[in-house]
């Protein structure tokens, strides 16, 4: 329900990065149907088709199954250092921010937004 996100209060007066067609209702309904479209199309590749390609193997032999493992593990892995990458990333403004304050200094936005 996006009715709902635009009556959300800001917490705070911070507009930066913001702007305000991304809450008009057309690029809402057009990023929901992107998600729904991208999302059902994943569901459908893993849940459907990945196992429909693994029936030619028949019984996994030890070291075919070791394969998979190791793909299991390294998407694991991969998915996990992404998920704590991109908050930090996201988030570099704010952490900066409070670890120029800690020495007694004060970071300067626009500096590092040009260079």
């Amino acid at each position: 329900d996006f009715k709902s996100m635009g009556q959300i209060d800001m917490v705070e007066a911070d507009s930066r990065g913001l702007d305000p067609k991304d809450y008009s209702e057309e690029f809402l309904h057009s990023a929901s149907r992107w998600v729904q479209f991208w999302g059902c199309g994943f569901v459908f590749l893993i849940v459907v088709v990945w196992p429909i390609l693994s029936l030619p193997a028949g019984v996994f032999s030890k070291s075919y199954f070791a394969f998979w493992v190791f793909i299991s593990l390294a998407w694991g892995f991969l998915a996990t250092g992404i998920m704590v990458a991109m908050p930090i990333y996201e988030s570099s403004d704010s952490i900066l921010t409070v670890l120029w304050a800690l020495v007694g200094g004060k970071y300067n936005y626009e500096y590092y937004e040009e260079g």
